[in-house]
């Protein structure tokens, strides 16, 4: 958890104090790990569990009154093909 803040959250959010912190900047930040780092639905659901964990510290220690909301996005539709028929007894045999 430490290194998934040091590595994406530290960065992303630079000077902004944790207060300043809005569901403006939480939506940026997620559409961000899906469209310019290609993450998949998994890691970015990680990445949620993260941010609402340091913000529910920043609440904790009385930097924030309310947590702002983290966007759900539209997860991507990984689909695996399928296997012919042919493939499918050549694995099994």
């Amino acid at each position: 958890m430490v290194r998934m803040v040091e590595m994406n959250l530290v960065p992303l959010f630079k000077c902004t104090l944790i207060d300043q912190i809005n569901e403006d900047m939480m939506t940026s930040y997620i559409s961000q790990c899906f469209n310019e780092h290609n993450y998949s639905n998994v890691t970015v659901g990680h990445h949620q569990t993260v941010m609402k964990k340091v913000l529910a510290n920043g609440r904790r220690k009385g930097y924030l009154k309310d947590l702002p909301t983290i966007p759900k996005p539209k997860l991507k539709i990984n689909t695996r093909s399928d296997f012919s028929k042919e493939e499918w007894r050549k694995l099994y045999s």
